[in-house]
């Protein structure tokens, strides 16, 4: 491992992978996209190192772009899984363009339209509780975790998705948007 990266070009400032706020260090951003096997086994489908501070760089956005367009190029139709730092209206279009399935986490700060009116995502996430149980293996352990979802809408594309919140597994539920459709408790398991 390079411990002294002022021997390398084209470091630049990227947020440390580990800090709980936030904290920049020299480094390179890294765009990493993984399927998981029928055996749950990770395994790379796009991996690649790279500098904003490159003659042909454009955006992180196309270096994402470039890994789902690997992946539908590979298995066609899938389900996309992505954390908050995806929760981007680029995203979204990008996915839909694709006809792809997602699942994101959203921010708190997401706005979303729930019965003609835009809200913030935490604000719907505050209003609601989990109504079905469900044993939920995260982060090494089981919890017991409560689901509910809502119909609403996203500012990129007004197509109507699922606000799905997860609660009982972190300090505050997990707020996660997906277009995959919800019409019974046990499809709520995705």
């Amino acid at each position: 491992m390079v411990t002294n990266l002022k021997l390398l070009d084209g470091y630049v400032m990227v947020p440390e992978s580990t800090a709980t706020k936030n904290v920049y260090k020299k480094g390179y951003h890294v765009t990493e996209a993984t399927v998981l096997t029928n055996n749950n086994h990770p395994l790379s489908l796009f991996s690649e190192v790279h500098s904003s501070s490159e003659k042909n760089f454009t955006s992180i956005n196309d270096v994402t772009f470039s890994a789902m367009e690997r992946a539908n190029s590979l298995f066609g139709k899938a389900t996309f899984v992505m954390d908050r730092g995806y929760d981007d209206n680029k995203m979204f279009l990008k996915l839909d363009s694709m006809g792809q399935d997602y699942v994101i986490r959203l921010t708190a700060k997401h706005k979303l339209l729930c019965h003609n009116k835009w809200t913030f995502a935490a604000e719907l996430r505050n209003r609601r509780k989990g109504k079905v149980k469900l044993p939920l293996f995260y982060k090494g352990k089981e919890h017991e975790a409560y689901l509910s979802h809502v119909k609403v809408q996203i500012t990129a594309s007004r197509k109507d998705i699922y606000l799905v919140l997860v609660y009982g597994i972190t300090e505050h539920p997990m707020m996660l948007a997906t277009n995959k459709p919800i019409r019974s408790k046990e499809e709520k398991r995705m």
